[in-house]
């Protein structure tokens, strides 16, 4: 998880922050939500846009949060710094409220995310090191906060992945 926008967009806005979005961090995959005013999104960024995928959510948002719960548990998410994505800790704060919190846009979002690399792991669709975008058959090192989730300690200012060490 690299980045998000947050806020009540309509549908030019909402158009217009997931192009942003794929200008930043070019994807073969473009999950949407089919509901609401996904359809709409789907059928206009399809004009512009190769790879983007309606997703029908298979389980309710607590369903799926608590089979989101082991992944992130045995920390196998990992997220950038809060020291260098200032989204991250809005997302901390929204999982840990969930489900009781006034928000869980970002939990349901997460959630959807998780299920459908977790699906594509499972078939041997997706690897670890394609995700990192290298050859890299182990993982990299992790630093754990004092929170207990695990944090990449490869992520440069900006909050991209980088080999570097």
């Amino acid at each position: 998880l690299i980045d998000q926008v947050r806020g009540r967009l309509d549908f030019p806005r909402t158009v217009a922050a997931v192009v942003g979005l794929l200008q930043r961090w070019p994807a073969k995959a473009i999950y949407i939500e089919d509901k609401a005013n996904g359809p709409a999104v789907i059928a206009a960024l399809r004009q512009r846009v190769s790879g983007i995928i309606p997703v029908t959510p298979r389980e309710s948002k607590q369903a799926r949060a608590h089979a989101a719960a082991l992944l992130l548990e045995a920390g196998n998410v990992v997220l950038p710094s809060p020291d260098k994505c200032d989204w991250v800790d809005a997302l901390l704060d929204e999982l840990l409220r969930f489900p009781r919190g006034r928000h869980d846009d970002q939990v349901d979002a997460l959630t959807q995310a998780l299920d459908q690399l977790s699906a594509k792991l499972h078939t041997g669709a997706l690897s670890v090191a394609a995700m990192h975008g290298s050859e890299q058959t182990s993982a990299p090192r992790w630093e754990t906060t004092s929170w207990g989730a695990p944090l990449g300690t490869n992520w440069d200012t900006n909050g991209r992945w980088s080999d570097d060490e």
